[in-house]
């Protein structure tokens, strides 16, 4: 709260990516504004293109209310609310005393990178990163038979990880969920306990499945816009 006083005294911090943002998105919160309806067009940004990846709001999207309510500071303080909170969490799910927790949470959150891309105006990287460790906490939570507790955790995380839309570092998560995995099917094969392992690996899948289901309207959007992208490889 101390760090990021001059923002909640009402002022705001200049993101250099986010005045981009608001420029290309006004037109289409001036169509909501007089009309009350979503556009998913707008034609001030390149020649014309869809508002799919430019704010654009989709119904239904419940998940997107409870990343509401856990970003309850003024931008970007709530980013770095998001770092604390679910490094502290992955911490605690380590069984890490609680106050040796609170200091990594706070060596996480207030790591020089973190705090620079909120300075350039990368909200969504930050957003995306805030809950990858939430998302680890949840695997974690399941592989050590913890099996209700791991998979609603994995719901929450990897559904507000989506919500994120910043599909390039969700990549990157599940490329260190994948080495986390191996990690866990070595352990199991040694222990002996490969079934638990398939028993776990088919909890997180159903999770994340059930995941992706509570941010369908935005992902079944964005794969549409995916076909026309210039940066789709095409033959």
């Amino acid at each position: 709260m101390a760090y990021f006083s001059p923002v909640l005294q009402g002022k705001e911090i200049y993101q250099s990516d986010i005045v981009q943002f608001i420029g290309m998105s006004k037109q289409q919160k001036d169509f909501k504004a007089e009309t009350g309806q979503e556009t998913y067009w707008t034609n001030g940004a390149f020649a014309g293109m869809p508002t799919y990846q430019l704010g654009a709001r989709y119904p239904h999207n419940y998940i997107k209310k409870i990343d509401a309510v856990l970003r309850f500071l003024p931008r970007p303080a709530d980013y770095l609310f998001l770092y604390l909170m679910s490094f502290y969490v992955l911490l605690l799910v380590l069984k890490v005393d609680y106050k040796l927790a609170a200091l990594g949470a706070l060596a996480f959150g207030f790591s020089t990178y973190l705090i620079i891309i909120l300075g350039v105006g990368h909200n969504s990287k930050a957003h995306a990163i805030a809950y990858m460790p939430l998302v680890l906490s949840g695997i974690i939570l399941t592989f050590r038979r913890k099996y209700i507790a791991g998979f609603l955790l994995t719901v929450l995380a990897m559904g507000l990880e989506i919500v994120s839309n910043h599909f390039q570092m969700t990549y990157y998560l599940m490329l260190l969920v994948l080495i986390l995995g191996i990690a866990y099917l070595v352990d199991a094969y040694k222990k002996n306990v490969l079934p638990h392992f398939f028993k776990s690996v088919g909890i997180l899948f159903a999770a994340v499945i059930l995941a992706i289901a509570l941010n369908a309207t935005s992902v079944m959007a964005t794969q549409e816009y995916v076909k026309e992208s210039t940066r789709v490889k095409r033959n």
